[in-house]
């Protein structure tokens, strides 16, 4: 895996951190407010002031998470997600409510949202997973809370039901999510293994990998294949900036587009420069393509400011397969031969290989 792979993956686990994070404070401070309510309509006032202050500190994590301190909002959720848990288990409820069920889920989501790729970040991790085995082992050994008893036989069996039953589904909600987080990573990393970042257009490896498969393929005996330069931009760069440059490339490329056909392949090349390829197209459809692709790219000025607009032309040369190739390399070496006597005779002109014998 290259470099650029690894930094592209990274990139969409870390942003996937980020979301699996809101979805576990969202849903923990859904949990904090409810039990505050059923805490005050049994009486347990002291629990249910927990449950509230704990609830806001949800509401604190979640805007520093959307304030983009997310180091901070996740180590406040968790940690006040452990300490509530803890808590109430051990003063109040000892494990007749089940809520050290909850601290598994915690878990789980602490060694999904972290990134461990810090100094001591391991060993930290490390170390909250033995807090946390061992708050876990000590409550379900716990009969009654130390500080109060307030297990109330009616209603043990709710409470451990709900503890149990709301850490799975939030769990199942958490890994659905990641689970869909991963599928589209990979869909968006296979995009861009596709296209161009700048233009959305295909790039070159696709292009030639097409051009090869077209080639080889007796079903298409006939195809045509062009390339495009634009004229003079490196005259576009030096007087407007690269920025505008790259705004040029994009809406030519959106030209390019709007002139194809549902089953042509348009990509860049490189740099200025285009390709196209015309499937089920002879060479004297593929001429009238290039020529319509051209009128297209001079009547449409192309805007690089708000109220700034320039005339940009294009140089094509174009090959197909009417006279015999070695193979798809040999197409194009010809289509950029055509190119290169189209810049040469003038630019802004379609030439073909081999219309003439080229001087």
């Amino acid at each position: 895996m290259t470099d650029f792979n690894r930094y592209l993956l990274q990139e969409g686990k870390h942003d996937s951190k980020k979301k699996l994070a809101l979805i576990f404070i969202l849903v923990s401070m859904f949990f904090c407010f409810a039990y505050t309510i059923v805490f005050m309509l049994l009486g347990a006032i002291v629990p249910a002031v927990i449950q509230l202050v704990t609830g806001g500190l949800f509401v604190l994590a979640y805007f520093l998470l959307k304030s983009e301190w997310e180091v901070s909002a996740k180590v406040l959720a968790i940690v006040s997600s452990f300490l509530v848990t803890s808590i109430q288990s051990i003063l109040f409820f000892g494990n007749a409510y089940g809520f050290q069920f909850m601290i598994i889920g915690h878990i789980v989501v602490v060694v999904m949202i972290f990134n461990y790729n810090r100094k001591y970040a391991n060993s930290l991790l490390i170390a909250y997973l033995l807090l946390s085995m061992s708050t876990f082992i000590y409550i379900e050994n716990l009969e009654f809370g130390i500080y109060e008893n307030l297990v109330s036989t009616n209603l043990e069996k709710w409470f451990y039901n709900t503890a149990a039953g709301g850490t799975i589904i939030a769990l199942i909600i958490i890994m659905y999510f990641f689970s869909k987080e991963i599928d589209q990573a990979k869909e968006d990393l296979f995009v861009m293994t596709l296209t161009d970042e700048l233009t959305n257009l295909y790039n070159r490896r696709i292009f030639m990998e097409y051009g090869n498969k077209l080639f080889e393929s007796n079903l298409e005996a006939q195809f045509t294949l062009l390339l495009i330069d634009i004229d003079h931009f490196k005259v576009i760069n030096d007087t407007y900036g690269h920025k505008s440059g790259d705004e040029a490339l994009k809406q030519l490329s959106s030209i390019f587009k709007e002139q194809m056909r549902m089953y042509d392949l348009v990509a860049r090349y490189g740099g200025e420069e285009f390709a196209i390829i015309l499937p089920r197209t002879d060479r004297k459809s593929g001429e009238q393509i290039a020529n319509r692709i051209l009128r297209a790219v001079a009547n449409k000025p192309i805007r690089i400011g708000v109220d700034q607009e320039i005339h940009i032309t294009v140089s094509i040369g174009m090959s197909d397969r009417s006279i015999p190739h070695k193979d798809f390399s040999s197409m194009i070496s010809k289509a950029d031969e055509a190119l290169y006597h189209a810049k040469n005779q003038g630019r802004n002109q379609v030439v073909l290989h081999p219309k003439t014998e080229f001087a």
